[in-house]
């Protein structure tokens, strides 16, 4: 009799354990091509518990007898930023797609240009607005009147040498400058202003 107890109560705990344990697919790819990212290093987190893996040649990854519906999910591969999320696990849940920003991409529109009209604009609304100077292997100098003219506007004249990044537009970002000095102060300001600031002669 103790027997037959002792296994009906190993066949329902053994039971629940298979119906608590959850399974989790997906495939890793690049965000800009879409193609698979193969031995990205692929881990779960749980209930103080760690399962790794790695993805194959088509990207793939797969985990099985996961204790938990929560887990936390964290992808890192060379040249590619970190994923990191938390998942809650479903008999339902789909397999994965998860995509992965490249180092260089992301890089690449930091390095955008703010000196543009956009810039501009964004410069005037957190007042930090800048007066572009000709530039060039050595750039432009600033001479003590120009600081008395920047504390008097609230400004900075830059020079940018000869560095130039993607998106740059001096000459439209010191337009919509002119046009802000303009409706804030008048016109006051053009005869105090020195003549070889970008594109305050067109």
């Amino acid at each position: 009799m103790n027997k037959r107890i002792f296994n009906i109560i190993y066949i329902l705990l053994f039971s629940f354990s298979v119906c608590g344990q959850q399974k989790l697919t997906g495939t890793v790819i690049d965000q800009s091509n879409s193609e698979e990212i193969p031995f990205a290093n692929v881990s779960i987190e749980y209930n103080d518990t760690i399962q790794q893996t790695q993805t194959d040649l088509n990207g793939k990854f797969h985990f099985k007898n996961i204790q938990s519906e929560r887990i936390k999910l964290i992808i890192k591969s060379a040249e590619y930023y970190n994923y990191d999320s938390i998942l809650i696990l479903k008999p339902s849940t789909p397999n994965l797609t998860i995509e992965l920003s490249s180092n260089e991409a992301i890089l690449y529109e930091l390095l955008k240009s703010n000196f543009n009209k956009k810039g501009a604009l964004k410069d005037i609304k957190n007042n930090e607005i800048k007066l572009l100077l000709p530039g060039g292997l050595i750039g432009s100098s600033v001479t003590p009147s120009d600081t008395i003219f920047e504390n008097k506007y609230k400004l900075t004249f830059i020079s940018q040498g000869c560095v130039r990044l993607k998106g740059d537009n001096e000459t439209e970002y010191n337009k919509e400058v002119f046009m802000y000095l303009d409706n804030k102060f008048g016109t006051s300001w053009r005869f105090e202003i020195r003549k070889d600031v970008i594109g305050i002669n067109n």
